[in-house]
């Protein structure tokens, strides 16, 4: 994806994504080579790997890991550029208000060497607290604060979209539903599916 491409993305302005791409380049020989052969006719094309590092940089890991399991799922490979997009936007709609704060913070600490300096970085979300988040506020927002059939729903678009039954296999093994997706690295792919939930209720 392209710097535009990625601030399309993310409703962010251009200038904001270069800002991060900068950063990443510090640690990527190969986005620092990108970005100094880019041209405003040739722009510099980063791979999902890279694109995600770059989320990382200013969004946070939480981001480009629901961006990742996103594209993973979707195959970027074969899927349109605007499909793609539209995926992640809808894993980022619940993350937006969080996003904005971080960025206003990261615009104040830059422009005060001191003010870096006392500044203690926010701790970040761990992914089953981001899991949580979602589906609180899916719960609260279309099924009128019944919070176990939100997660109902959430299982079984689980089940339909990765074939695992998880509160099946959560009793058999005598423990919570959402400690066996966090055993098993299924929580991130959790976190897009719930956004996805958000963004498609009308």
């Amino acid at each position: 994806m392209t710097v535009r491409e990625i601030a399309g993305a993310v409703g962010k302005e251009d200038r904001t994504v270069q800002r991060w791409v900068k950063k990443t380049a510090d640690k990527m020989s190969s986005i620092n080579d990108k970005m100094s052969s880019s041209t405003s006719t040739y722009p510099a094309d980063y791979t999902l790997g890279e694109t995600c590092e770059i989320i990382a940089a200013g969004m946070g890991a939480n981001a480009a890991g629901i961006f990742r399991a996103n594209a993973e799922r979707n195959d970027p490979a074969t899927m349109p550029d605007d499909a793609l997009d539209r995926a992640f936007k809808a894993a980022m709609v619940t993350l937006t208000g969080w996003v904005e704060s971080i960025d206003k913070r990261v615009t104040v600490v830059e422009g005060a060497q001191k003010q870096r300096a006392a500044l203690l970085p926010a701790p970040a979300k761990t992914p089953r607290a981001e899991l949580s988040q979602l589906m609180r506020a899916y719960a609260n927002a279309h099924k009128g604060s019944d919070h176990p059939a939100a997660w109902r729903e959430l299982y079984a678009e689980v089940y339909y979209r990765l074939h695992i039954n998880v509160p099946v296999r959560a009793k058999n093994e005598g423990v919570k539903s959402i400690d066996y997706l966090e055993r098993e690295g299924l929580i991130d792919q959790a976190c897009a599916i719930a956004a996805e939930m958000m963004e498609t209720q009308p």
